[in-house]
This record gives structure tokens, C-alpha cells and sequence, in this order.
């Protein structure tokens, strides 16, 4: 494995050397730790971060969903009224009202 690496590193450092370094160092501290593909602190918090965003994203969806379901139950407003006062696509409120009547 390790002579790959230094073949690797070899053909590549003098066309990208920062590339090779990065990927060099990533696989010495892969053989210290004994794991694969280890993520550095930069790469943990992105990924953290992603996460969390995902998180608010799908809770945010789903607040929606159900305010509009509550309108289309309790109201008589038209599909654009709702779409408008909940702030989504009018084809998403069409999607849910096909749910609903089917139920």
C-alpha cells in the first residue's frame, strides 16, 4: 500500500502538489488511527452543519404541510388563496387537497 502511495505521489506532485500533499497526509494519519477515509475538523463541521440545515429544512416542510392541511379542513378558501396565505406552490396545495378527498 505504501509503495502505491509514493508512486501516487510521485506522478502527481510535480503537476499538483498541494493535491498530493493533502492526499498523502490523509492516508498517513488513515494508517496512524487505523481507519479509512478519517475526516478532518473542516470536513466534520460542513458536514454538521449540512445536517442541521437538512434538519430545519424537513421540519420547516412539514410546518407547512400541516398549516395547510388545517386550512383546507377548516376553510372554504380556493387552492390560490391558500397556496398564497401559507406561502408554498399552488401545486403543492393541489397534491394535499387530492390527499385529503381521497381519504
Amino acid at each position: 500500500m505504501r509503495f502505491l502511495m509514493e508512486a501516487f505521489i510521485a506522478l502527481v506532485c510535480p503537476l499538483f502538489p498541494e493535491i498530493a500533499r493533502r492526499a498523502y497526509v490523509r492516508n498517513e494519519n488513515d494508517t496512524i488511527t487505523c481507519k479509512i477515509n478519517t475526516m478532518d475538523i473542516f470536513e466534520q463541521v460542513a458536514e454538521m452543519k449540512w445536517r442541521e440545515a437538512r434538519q430545519e429544512g424537513l421540519e420547516e416542510a412539514l410546518e407547512k404541510s400541516v398549516r395547510v392541511l388545517e386550512l383546507l379542513a377548516s376553510t372554504e378558501n380556493s387552492v390560490e388563496k391558500i397556496a398564497s396565505l401559507v406561502g408554498v406552490p399552488v401545486t403543492f396545495v393541489m397534491k394535499l387537497a387530492k390527499e385529503v378527498r381521497t381519504k
